[in-house]
């Protein structure tokens, strides 16, 4: 008996040190949009349900909880992770890192110029050398993001100071609706 309870750890390491299988470049990308799709479409229904059950104020902190737990939620049932990240922070966890800023920045020069496009892709190596699939979509202010991120002095007092609340060192204000927010990033390993 005591050697089925030795040989049992043994197998779940060996387990855990597998590879990944390799997968393609379109099978990632394929992935990483419906990963996209997800995350965009559960924060959009949870915004608009937390606004008209509980109300504006109400909603942003909802909002500030769902935004860090659906992707955490979504990291742990997916070979990729998913995240959202500006180079106008209100969350400071939202930071880019160097790829994702330099897309950003892009992405920002695109917009001005009317060519901004909706995926923005590439391979890269990761830390331990392997192939990884970038993945960036641009998010784009809305008429409903203005209650939260337009020009402050147009939204509900009790927002503000809310919104201050939680995030003191905000600077995710100012933007005007169709301006890019920041966007929805995913890594995503090939092997």
């Amino acid at each position: 008996m005591k050697k089925i309870f030795l040989f049992f750890p043994l197998v779940m390491i060996a387990a855990a040190c597998v590879a990944l299988e390799p997968v393609s470049e379109d099978v990632a990308l394929e992935r990483s949009k419906a990963m996209i799709e997800e995350l965009g479409g559960n924060l959009s229904k949870h915004l608009k349900e937390s606004i008209i059950s509980a109300g504006f104020v109400e909603a942003i902190d909802a909002c500030s909880a769902v935004a860090q737990e659906t992707p955490a939620k979504m990291n742990k049932k997916n070979r990729g992770t998913i995240r959202r990240v500006s180079l106008k922070l209100r969350n400071e966890k939202n930071a880019p890192d160097d790829y994702e800023k330099n897309v950003l920045i892009q992405m920002e020069k695109d917009h001005a110029n009317q060519e901004l496009k909706d995926i923005y892709k590439s391979v890269v190596k990761n830390k331990r050398g392997k192939p990884t699939l970038r993945v960036m979509k641009p998010i784009l202010v809305k008429s409903l993001c203005l209650n939260c991120h337009g020009t402050p002095y147009t939204w509900k007092r009790a927002a503000i100071k809310r919104v201050l609340e939680i995030y003191p060192d905000d600077r995710a204000t100012g933007y005007a609706s169709g301006e890019v927010r920041g966007a929805f990033s995913v890594v995503y390993p090939l092997q």
